[in-house]
């Protein structure tokens, strides 16, 4: 049975005032990767666009990354100790960086984008520029090397006199730029727009500076004047005239439009302003932009007191998620295939991502706020705080005709699958709605007695829920096993699942995780929760999963090409507060630690050692649970403290033997004990944690003594102890 117990009721006193609590941040990773830090944070020193993503770049080389990721563009290599970036660029999908030291980095994009050619020893680069699918670097030697797509000749160099060298390099759609050192600009590559053809400076001028466009060319001339050639169907060759007395110092060019820094400062673009990336921030008073820089439809830049900020499209989250409204913070995350659905403190539903235009939801009425939500292919369904159950997008199959429920029934849960959906009643009961071609609608019979407790992701073709007797039902095809659930041990019960794209993963009492399905990626093949920790929770993505631990860590596996497996580290002082997967992306928010672990040994006795298996993390206003496993007669008595250095008999950790427990140690000083009992050798605790911000961050500690008849003068061992830190 579950024990209800007063055991926080020990930690009250120690609430002296409330802690400071800092924002959650979200990151995404995978095909779409974004770091809500960088909307917030302070202290980047550098930044990289390419045409549909944005790095921020820290001193210690750490990066805040926005926008698509499928190549793995927005992942650059870790920095030697001491080293750091001098410059920076993108293309559609690769990076590269020259480093202090004079090395030339590249990565992304597999094959030859990414093969820096080799360089002569002693000879470093000195610049870099970057191609949509190709890079240029000017080398310490005076020579300039360039590689990957060379379809339109746009890496072929020309030779020069042993008496000049290229002094600047920039990089466009198909073609090249390169300024020489007696000021002539030389265009190579795709010139079908006219973006190569170079206007005859007036005599005794040079060409300084460029900057190249998907097919247009900016030119910035000796006399401070820029010259735009090349493709003009958006005005980005329209350079807008200068004040009396200013001049250019500096030439950016994204897809269609263009950037210019004048002489006094200030920033100007011109060009296409279709997704608003011509909409330059105004500054803060005593605020400079130190970078700036252009995609294909968006802009970034760094500011002088270390913040990025981009603008323009966001379809593949180039500018990362939302900002948040004062007060208000991010408490949930959830995916669908390509998109992200956000839930902020406040109640409001956010959906982020390619076609997330089209899926935002119904405005709330006064009082409500959503609590939960799924998406489907092209359809989201979502649960508001009064028990309404509201769906949207495609209804091709009628996924989105929730039906009607009987007088006084509200919906406690709903779930989607990609052309389905369905929800679980107040009364027990699941009803499943949309695409019904192999079953995945059609929601089996509940034995008697018996009800449905809790529902998870729907699949391609499957549903999943769990029943009250603790099992685990996968309904739709099961042609790849998916309706095969394994059969768990005595005593251990099914806490949660959800589906893949052809696969089930599920969760146990036990702590353990287990797939089923198809076996394409390896998906069976589920890693160890750290030492001393235990699976808390699970999400199923189209070939991948992940599963958060109880230390606050998240781990990944499966399926990996976009990254999508691999889990950020938490930023300092957090863990992992709620996760998600959708097909090739994953998301995670991170919060205040809430974390639960094993510190110490305990002793068998006729059965294993027993330990306490968390079924989540303790959070305020949130009921926390713990089952004890390996109980001889399923029954214990619990021991809650605050101390594991100092207890009524002694120090701590205490040597048992002299209280008839040989071999035994006590670690947990027993300031609330309870007695817990249960069935088939288990036994769950349930702790209702009260919603009191000052309990964030306090540490319990718990040990249980263990009823064992005959094994030893006390006829009981004792159990492992772990450590709970309460999180918000």
């Amino acid at each position: 049975m579950h024990v209800r117990n007063p055991a926080v009721a020990i930690l009250l006193p120690l609430v002296l005032s409330f802690p400071a609590v800092a924002q959650a941040v979200l990151r995404g990773f995978g095909e779409f990767t974004f770091d809500s830090s960088m909307r917030t944070d302070s202290g980047f020193t550098n930044l990289i666009v390419g045409s549909a993503f944005t790095c921020g770049f820290r001193p210690d080389g750490t990066v805040a990354a926005n926008g698509a990721n499928g190549a793995r563009q927005c992942e650059p290599p870790t920095l030697p100790a001491g080293a750091a970036w001098l410059e920076l660029a993108a293309g559609v999908d690769h990076g590269v960086g020259l480093r202090s030291d004079g090395v030339i980095i590249a990565w992304g994009r597999a094959g030859t984008t990414i093969q820096v050619p080799a360089i002569p020893p002693g000879v470093i680069g000195i610049a870099i520029a970057a191609g949509a699918r190709h890079s240029l670097a000017l080398l310490s030697n005076g020579t300039t090397i360039a590689w990957g797509d060379n379809a339109n000749g746009q890496i072929a160099v020309p030779a020069l006199p042993s008496t000049m060298t290229y002094v600047n390099v920039a990089g466009g759609g198909t073609h090249s730029l390169l300024v020489r050192s007696d000021g002539e600009l030389v265009a190579i590559g795709n010139g079908g727009a006219g973006q190569t053809t170079v206007p005859v400076p007036p005599r005794g001028m040079g060409y300084a500076a460029a900057a190249a466009g998907a097919s247009h060319s900016l030119a910035l001339r000796s006399d401070g004047q820029i010259v735009a050639f090349g493709a003009n169907a958006a005005g980005q060759c329209n350079v807008p005239a200068l004040p009396s007395g200013l001049w250019w110092l500096g030439v950016r060019a994204g897809g269609s439009h263009s950037l210019g820094l004048r002489s006094d400062g200030v920033w100007v673009a011109w060009g296409d302003n279709t997704a608003g990336q011509l909409a330059i921030p105004a500054l803060p008073a005593g605020m400079d932009y130190l970078r700036m820089s252009a995609g294909d439809r968006h802009t970034a830049a760094l500011r002088s007191d270390g913040r990025v900020l981009a603008w323009g499209d966001n379809s593949s989250l180039q500018n990362g998620p939302p900002d948040l409204p004062t007060g208000a913070d991010w408490v949930g995350v959830t995916c669908a295939v390509r998109r992200t659905h956000l839930l902020r403190s406040d109640g409001e539903l956010i959906v982020i991502g390619p076609g997330a235009t089209t899926l935002q939801p119904p405005s709330l009425p006064a009082g409500t706020r959503y609590v939960r939500v799924s998406g489907g292919t092209n359809h989201v369904i979502a649960l508001r705080s009064d028990g309404v159950a509201l769906a949207w997008g495609d209804n091709g199959r009628g996924q989105t005709a929730v039906p009607s429920l009987p007088a006084g029934v509200v919906w406690t849960d709903v779930a989607a699958g990609a052309n389905h959906s369905y929800g679980l009643r107040s009364d027990g009961q699941v009803m499943a709605w949309g695409d019904n071609a192999v079953g995945q609608a059609t929601v089996p019979a509940l034995p008697t007695g018996l009800d449905y407790v809790a529902i998870g992701k729907g699949g391609l073709t499957n549903s999943v829920v769990i029943r009250s007797d603790g099992a685990c039902v996968v309904f739709g095809s099961g042609s790849l096993g998916q309706t095969a659930v394994p059969t768990l041990p005595a005593g251990v019960r099914w806490l949660e699942a959800a589906c893949g794209a052809l696969h089930v993963v599920g969760r146990a009492s036990d702590g353990l995780v287990r797939v089923w399905g198809n076996n394409l990626y390896g998906i069976y093949n589920v890693p160890a929760a750290p030492v001393g920790s235990d699976h808390v929770g699970i999400d199923a993505g189209y070939f991948h999963d992940l599963a958060m631990a109880s230390d606050g860590t998240l781990v990944g596996w499966g399926e990996s090409s976009g990254g999508q497996t691999v889990a950020p580290v938490a930023p300092a002082g957090m863990s992992v507060r709620a996760f998600s997967t959708g097909s090739r992306h994953s998301v995670v928010l991170f919060d205040q630690p809430a974390t639960y672990v094993r510190f110490g040994t305990g002793c068998a006795g006729s059965r294993a050692e027993s330990r306490l298996v968390p079924l989540g993390v303790p959070r305020i206003g949130a009921t926390w649970q713990a089952t004890l496993t390996e109980l001889p007669t399923s029954s214990a008595i619990l021991m809650t403290g605050t101390s594991t250095t100092s207890s009524p008999l002694g120090p701590l950790p205490l040597d048992l033997s002299g209280f008839g427990l040989p071999g035994c140690v006590g670690r947990v000083r027993a300031d609330v004990t309870t007695f817990v009992s249960g069935v088939a050798n288990t036994a769950t605790f349930t702790l209702a944690i009260p919603a009191n911000p000052g309990l964030i961050g306090l540490l319990f500690h718990q040990q249980a003594l263990v009823f064992d008849p005959g094994i030893n003068a006390a006829g009981a061992v004792i159990s492992a102890a772990s450590s709970g830190r309460i999180g918000g």
